[in-house]
């Protein structure tokens, strides 16, 4: 398919993505739906590591988060179910208990009220990597890559995992963000409300510049290469 407009009126991606021009509210859902991938496979009775892995590079005209998980990961065609609007892809919409699906809600609008980013995701040997951006017009677009592909050791390596797993990376250059210091997107990572409940089962351990919250078999780091 190769660069295709997301299926909604622009107007509409405007005013959600102005929501999430902020760093502590794309957290906020990137973290929470990472949560959400590992427990789906807890009830399951799968074993999971629980690791979110959240990297934060501050540069004098912006900066990059990235969050990373080894839960279910996504096919090519689920990662392209989770850039509708109102489509069926969440567990709720479709009737099967909570959650926010696979990185659908808050995902496009985290990317966009950022700036631009894209997407990687490992699922049972197969790698999708979607980018999102604007257009010269200012459109909201998506490349797909024209598909999946077979999985190569870098894409683990990179992605952390040796198994399934997913990795958003987003480039901040909008302007209205605030581009905060290192230690204050620890701070709102640690203290957001919304947040309370999942990092309520964790310890909290900083280091230097990490923060590792920990409970068996989870684990979140917070990384910042301050610039």
């Amino acid at each position: 398919m190769g660069i295709t407009a997301i299926k909604v009126d622009q107007r509409v991606i405007d005013i959600d993505s102005r929501r999430f021009a902020s760093v502590e509210k794309a957290l906020v859902e990137l973290i929470t739906n990472s949560d959400d991938s590992y427990a789906r496979l807890e009830r399951l009775g799968e074993a999971v590591s629980g690791v979110i892995h959240i990297e934060y590079e501050r540069h004098q005209n912006g900066a990059m988060l990235v969050v990373a998980d080894q839960a279910e990961g996504m096919t090519w065609q689920q990662a392209l179910a989770s850039l509708s609007y109102g489509g069926a892809h969440s567990p709720l919409a479709r009737g099967e208990g909570t959650g926010r699906g696979y990185f659908g809600r808050g995902l496009k609008q985290a990317i966009f009220g950022l700036g631009y980013g894209w997407l990687e995701t490992l699922h049972h040997g197969r790698y999708t990597r979607i980018d999102l951006f604007r257009g010269e017009s200012g459109e909201y677009l998506y490349d797909d890559g024209d598909g999946d592909r077979d999985a190569k050791d870098t894409d683990y390596q990179r992605m952390g995992t040796d198994a399934n797993g997913t990795r958003i990376v987003i480039v901040i250059d909008n302007p209205l963000v605030h581009v905060s210091q290192y230690r204050s997107v620890l701070m709102s990572v640690t203290h957001n409300i919304y947040l309370r409940e999942i990092l309520g089962r964790r310890q909290k351990v900083p280091v230097q510049n990490f923060l590792q919250i920990q409970i068996p078999n989870h684990h979140y780091n917070v990384i910042s290469h301050p610039y």
